[in-house]
Formats: structure tokens, C-alpha cells, sequence
């Protein structure tokens, strides 16, 4: 078995290696502040919060694999799928840990939890699918079951990624953050991209740009439906929140950041292939 931080001929990777830290980086510090006595007032709530956070950073980041390869040029990313896929479902457990720890372990408490909080069902039912894509995640599961069965079962990443979204959208009725916002816009971006990728194949410099619009568009509205969805505002409210979009009067939205960020890998991409087909011309 080779390290997390090397190739698979046992050759070093700086590429695994910083994303090896980067995975266990999030564990060490909250570790760190533990004993350092900074958590104990609220140890278990904590660890609710930022564990369920990392688990949707490294799954989105997990699904982003595939995109970011082709539009990157950058292949070696898929070699990352895996160490992010398995962080993902170690904070996801850490998470449901740390939120039947504050619950003292109470299976009572527990499935009333389930029962009468929409959002926690959501979140479990993604955990229950998570569980046998991590445990057959290794070479020898992948031999075992067969290249396409093994590629079938895993494609219910998909199904994962946008139970973890909405999860993460329906926690807002709790806590209003725009990250959760800001991921089911990329969400969208990722599904889209593949969806047009198996259509027409890869998506050109066009497609592309189509795509930008389709994610910031889908971040908006995205944003209004759920303040449309809270009974405390009206529609007109949600026509405020749309314009804010446009205005700039609300600071920095969700669907903005949402724009920057694929736009900038559709620029980025365009410099790749236009530099490769310099390169190419010059040989």
C-alpha cells in the first residue's frame, strides 16, 4: 500500500502531499484548540458546526474534480478524487459524532431529531449513501466489483452532493450563511458542466461562457427561493433581494462570488488551450 503522499510507483507527490495536509489540517487545529482548553464550553456544538462544513468543502471539492481537470488541462487532479472523497466521509462521521455526543448518545432524543427536523433526514439519508462509496473506494474494491459496477455505484456522488446541498440549505432556517448559497451555485455549475459534457462533449470557449451564466443565475435565484420559502417574507422582499444582485447596495451576494469563481477557470481555461495551440504551432 503506498503512502497518501505518494504515486502509485511509490514516487513522491507534492501535488497528494500538500493535499494530504490540507485534508488533515482542519482535524489538527480543532485538536490543537481542545487541549488547548479554548472548546470546552461548547465542545460538542463546535464540532457539529465545523466538521459538517469541511465534509461539504471536500465533497464539492471531490465532485470539482472533473471539471476543473478538463478545463485546467490539468489531469493529475483525478488522482485527488480519492483522498478527498474518503475526508469527506471522515468529517462527515466526525459530524454525526459530535452531534449524537451532544445528545448524549440518547437514540431516543436521536430519531426525534430525525423525525421532526426535515434537514437532519436529508443529511443522514446523504451519510447512509456516503458509507459504501468510502468503504469501496481502494484498487482492490475497484477489482472486485468490476470497473463498471464499481463506476455505477460511485456515480451516487452525484445523489450525495445534492442531498448535502440541500441539507446545507434547508440548515439556513437556523443559521443564514452565504456559503451554503454560494455551494448550491456551484453545485449547479458542476451537474450542468457534466450534463453538457456528455451531450456535446467537451464544452468549448462558448459553452463555457454559457455556463458562467447558467451558475450565477441559479445562485440568484436560488438565494430569493429560499427567503421566498421562510413565511416571515414576501414576494416583495424577494424582488428586493434579486435586485440587490444588481445594485451592489447588499455588499458582496453569493451569485457574485459564484461568477468570479467560474468565470476565472473559464478565462483560465482559455489561456491553457490557447497557449497549448501556440506551443503546438511553434513545434
Amino acid at each position: 500500500m503506498t503512502a497518501p503522499w505518494t504515486e502509485r510507483n511509490g514516487d513522491f507527490s507534492a501535488l497528494k502531499a500538500i493535499t494530504f495536509a490540507g485534508v488533515l489540517a482542519p482535524g489538527v487545529y480543532f485538536t490543537v484548540r481542545y487541549f488547548q482548553g479554548a472548546l470546552d464550553a461548547s465542545l460538542w456544538q463546535i464540532l457539529v458546526r465545523e466538521s459538517g462544513l469541511w465534509a461539504i468543502r471536500f465533497l464539492m471539492l471531490t465532485l470539482a474534480i472533473t471539471p476543473l481537470k478538463a478545463i485546467l488541462a490539468w489531469p493529475q487532479l483525478t488522482t485527488l478524487r480519492r483522498m478527498l472523497g474518503v475526508a469527506a466521509l471522515g468529517y462527515t462521521s466526525v459530524h454525526l459524532l459530535a452531534f449524537s455526543a451532544d445528545l448524549t448518545f440518547d437514540l431516543g432524543a436521536i430519531a426525534a431529531e430525525l423525525a421532526f427536523r426535515f434537514y437532519l433526514a436529508v443529511g443522514t439519508i446523504a451519510f447512509l449513501i456516503m458509507v459504501p462509496l468510502g468503504l469501496t473506494s481502494t484498487d482492490a474494491m475497484v477489482k472486485r466489483l468490476g470497473g463498471p459496477r464499481w463506476k455505477r455505484l460511485h456515480q451516487m456522488a452525484y445523489v450525495i452532493g445534492f442531498l448535502s446541498v440541500l441539507h446545507f440549505f434547508l440548515l439556513l432556517l437556523k443559521l443564514i450563511t452565504p456559503e451554503a448559497t454560494i455551494w448550491a451555485g456551484l453545485f449547479v455549475w458542476m451537474m450542468a458542466y457534466r450534463g453538457l459534457a456528455f451531450w456535446v462533449g467537451r464544452p468549448g470557449k462558448w459553452w463555457g461562457l454559457g455556463l458562467v451564466a447558467v451558475a450565477t443565475v441559479s445562485t440568484m435565484l436560488l438565494e430569493a427561493g429560499f427567503f421566498l420559502f421562510l413565511s416571515t417574507l414576501g414576494t416583495d422582499r424577494v424582488f428586493l433581494i434579486l435586485s440587490a444582485n444588481w445594485n451592489g447596495q447588499a455588499g458582496l451576494r453569493p451569485s457574485w462570488i459564484v461568477a468570479m469563481l467560474v468565470l476565472s477557470l473559464w478565462i483560465i481555461g482559455i489561456a491553457r488551450g490557447d497557449y497549448k495551440a501556440m506551443v503546438r504551432g511553434r513545434a
